[in-house]
């Protein structure tokens, strides 16, 4: 069990660049609580290292006392989950269309989707082949009753 730091005890400093390597090293996959133990501190340390890093960016971990402004989020994470099919499938689509990596991928279709048809052009889409079928299978049945 630890114990709290006794009077006269000096509280560790860490470098900026030490707390950079952690940020990357989280970035990279590693979990907090990963991090933290090679470190010997506690986890929440490491995400407040991250949450500066992100709020900051290359004025993060400037020490005490001194003045930073705050940097506009870059990106925002958007996670979803797949299946195995759906992944190979993206996996093959990313690969054929050249992107170094899924996310540059999803990126590229998301925001280049000016040339592909609207969500609701689809959907009138279909309602017309449903249309469509419709009146096929009326056309079939009424041909096989005659």
């Amino acid at each position: 069990m630890e114990t709290a730091p006794r009077m006269g005890t000096k509280r560790r400093v860490f470098s900026k660049e030490c707390k950079a390597a952690a940020v990357r090293s989280l970035e990279m996959g590693a979990s907090a609580t990963e991090v933290a133990r090679a470190l010997q501190v506690n986890p929440n340390v490491v995400h407040r290292w991250r949450r500066e890093s992100w709020r900051f960016g290359g004025q993060a971990f400037g020490g005490y006392g001194n003045s930073r402004t705050e940097v506009a989020p870059r990106t925002r994470a958007v996670v979803f989950r797949l299946t195995d099919v759906e992944f190979e499938n993206l996996e093959k689509a990313r690969a054929k269309g050249g992107a170094r990596s899924l996310s540059d991928f999803v990126r590229s279709q998301v925001l280049s989707g000016a040339g592909q048809p609207s969500l609701a052009q689809i959907e009138s889409k279909l309602n017309e082949l449903a249309q469509t079928a419709q009146q096929i299978v009326s056309a079939v049945r009424r041909f096989e009753g005659s």
